[in-house]
């Protein structure tokens, strides 16, 4: 069949102008369908593959199919997804094929006939497809030779995507051409771009389906390949419809556009219901007894929370602090997320809604913690289930720090962001790094005032981008979050501009002032420490440890004193398990860790590291020794007002059963009670 066309020529002549009509022929091809008798389905194939190794197919075996993908816009590489049917599809495969510009050959629509012989059908990252086995693994058909496999039909049909309620997918819908209506992109992705515009590096966004009342029902990843021609495009704001093929790497659904054109959103985002919180931090904090909690049983939990944490340098990573108000707070908490780079969605002031149900508490050093629970501990909220737990009010508040002295870190709440003023280095970390000058080990430096007797680490972690940086030698101002470290953001938090101090040794006068083994009662085994000084103090992060038959190390499990406080004269005992039962009394904490028998050594380590107080020689068996208690127990003098890191016997009152003439009593067992109730000398 031939057709005529005219044109208009015009011939632009120096005087004069006049046009011509020209007449051109051209030759209109018309499509004739070769005759191709398919004698399989796309089930039917998928249903030879079991597991395991692909499966090659030897026998004359021809299937049809309609092209959904395209590669066009760069989002598909070397493959072809076909369904069984324009619309309604039953079932569909994927195609490997070591070809690229699939889209000029086999268009969306376009019905193709694949001759099996010779091809194989096997698991590529989870999902059936249709290859060559090369080595023993699938591989994409040689572009030498998919066109003697894939025929083109003339049937271009018009393909109508399979409507499908997006907590209704499953693997049965891979490669399709679905679409999902009610549906926006999570509120952390807004903003950014379908795939990282610096890089060639694919990437996912969430994406959440809604129902008629704004309650989000389901969620998938969009995967859009680092080639693609519309990466560096804005994500839409809007709610709408998105199409495109279901694919899958392993058990992770994914929806794969074809192009930026298979997203249309142009209505209003769906708001949820608004979160009304109902329970403060420190509230919220009541609910754990020492143990990991579930939260939310049988009621809904919310509360507000502003962001005072970052992993901009590292530090915090997975996991995010708020506090329960921009000033003056009160309270703060840990939330544990999956989540790289977070502090791009949740600025440092931000006001957030955390919903804790389903959730678990747990204190994490030293730190009110919630995650998720996993195998008996806390574990990060996974990345697609952080909107259920996370909503951000996108208010933003300039935080102002809680600024303190060193003496008042005891009375600080944990997780809230602090100034602590006038502090600088202990001189045993003067010269190092943050954490470590080499490597990525986490690292502790403690913090010192010349006027204070308390101490304070402040922890980097190896991951920190100043990790291998020096810690400033100066003295002056750091700001971080407060637990039982201090944890600084970036190196803006520390300005330590005045010069370094020298410190006169200040010994808090908290002693070891008894040490007891009962003959009688091995559970009720104690040692009793004593405030001989003329204030209180807090003995958080300090511990008391225990070294056994002259050993060189710390027994492990040595006892967090952490929550005790000595009043001026304050006496208190830790000590075994059957204590109470023994002396009527409870002991301050009671332990199965306070075992001495004899010739074990305790030390007692304030927050520093630093030893305080001991009884016994570390590295030394007491049997035999100025110090053996073994059956009897050891008391200090009255006299004696100050601690000692170095034991000194001539401070020590000791009896037991022992013929053991070093020490102060041989041959006097000790029993309990009616023995411990005496003075010292």
């Amino acid at each position: 069949m031939k057709t005529r066309i005219f044109f208009g020529v015009c011939w632009i002549l120096l005087l004069s102008q006049g046009c011509e009509e020209s007449v051109y022929e051209f030759t209109q091809v018309e499509c004739i369908d070769k005759e191709i008798a398919t004698n399989a389905t796309i089930q039917a194939v998928k249903d030879m593959f079991l597991f395991g190794r692909p499966v090659k197919i030897e026998e004359d075996l021809i299937i049809e199919g309609y092209v959904v993908s395209n590669d066009k816009a760069g989002n598909f590489y070397k493959t072809l997804s076909i369904q069984d049917k324009p619309a309604d599809p039953s079932t569909a495969i994927s195609i490997s094929i070591d070809a690229t510009g699939l889209y000029s050959k086999y268009e969306v629509g376009r019905k193709i006939f694949i001759n099996l012989k010779g091809l194989a059908i096997g698991n590529h990252f989870g999902r059936l497809s249709i290859g060559q086995i090369i080595n023993g693994e699938l591989e994409g058909i040689s572009s030498f030779e998919y066109k003697n496999h894939i025929s083109k039909s003339c049937e271009l049909a018009d393909m109508i995507p399979m409507e499908v309620e997006l907590e209704d997918l499953n693997e049965d819908y891979l490669d399709m051409f679905i679409s999902i209506h009610s549906s926006q992109f999570n509120e952390l992705e807004l903003g950014k771009s379908f795939a990282d515009p610096d890089s060639n590096k694919s990437m996912d966004r969430r994406i959440d389906a809604y129902d008629l009342n704004c309650i989000k029902t389901a969620s998938i990843n969009v995967r859009t390949s680092g080639f693609a021609d519309f990466k560096n495009y804005e994500l839409p704001k809007g709610s709408g419809v998105v199409q495109g093929v279901l694919q899958n790497y392993y058990s992770d659904l994914q929806l794969v556009l074809r192009d930026e054109f298979d997203i249309v959103m142009d209505n209003d985002r769906c708001i949820e219901h608004i979160w009304e919180p109902n329970i403060t931090i420190e509230e919220l904090n009541e609910y754990y007894k020492g143990e990991m909690v579930e939260l939310g049983v049988s009621e809904e939990l919310i509360f507000n929370g502003y962001v005072v944490s970052s992993d901009k340098e590292g530090n915090f990573r997975e996991r995010i602090v708020v506090q329960d108000k921009f000033e003056n707070p009160e309270a703060g908490i840990q939330i544990m997320i999956e989540k790289e780079n977070y502090f791009e969605d949740y600025l440092i002031g931000e006001k957030l809604h955390i919903k804790a149900n389903r959730l678990y508490m747990d204190k994490v050093n030293g730190l009110m913690t919630i995650g998720i629970h996993n195998k008996a501990k806390l574990a990060p909220i996974n990345e697609e289930d952080i909107g259920d737990f996370i909503l951000n009010t996108h208010e933003l508040a300039e935080l102002i720090p809680k600024a303190v002295f060193m003496d008042q870190i005891n009375d600080l709440k944990s997780g809230i962001l602090i100034e602590l003023l006038d502090v600088q280095l202990d001189s045993i970390d003067l010269g190092k790094a943050f954490a470590f000058f080499s490597g990525d080990d986490n690292g502790v430096r403690t913090l010192v005032k010349c006027d204070s007797y308390e101490k304070l680490k402040v922890f980097t972690s190896g991951q920190a981008s100043f990790a291998n940086m020096s810690f400033p030698n100066g003295k002056g101002t750091i700001r971080g979050v407060i637990s039982s470290t201090l944890e600084m953001r970036t190196l803006d938090d520390i300005e330590f501009e005045q010069p370094y101090e020298v410190c006169k040794p200040l010994i808090p006068p908290i002693l070891i002032s008894e040490v007891a083994d009962p003959m009688n009662s091995v559970g009720a085994r104690f040692v009793e420490l004593y405030n001989s000084g003329d204030k209180s103090f807090s003995l958080k992060n300090w511990k008391l440890e225990k070294y056994i038959n002259g050993s060189t190390s710390v027994s492990n499990g040595a006892i967090d004193l952490s929550d005790i406080n000595l009043a001026p004269g304050e006496f208190v005992v830790i000590a075994n398990t059957d204590f109470e039962s023994v002396f009527g009394v409870a002991p301050t904490i009671s332990s199965s860790y306070i075992s001495g028998n004899g010739d074990d050594v305790y030390r007692l380590v304030d927050s520093g590291g630093k030893t305080i107080d001991i009884f016994g020689v570390i590295g030394e068996d007491g049997n035999g020794k100025n110090w053996e208690y073994l059956d009897g127990g050891a008391i200090r003098k009255n006299t004696v007002k100050n601690p000692s890191e170095i034991f000194n016997f001539e401070e020590w009152i000791i009896s037991s059963k022992s013929n053991n003439f070093l020490i102060t009593h041989p041959n006097t067992p000790k029993y309990a009670p009616m023995d411990y109730f005496i003075f010292s000398e």
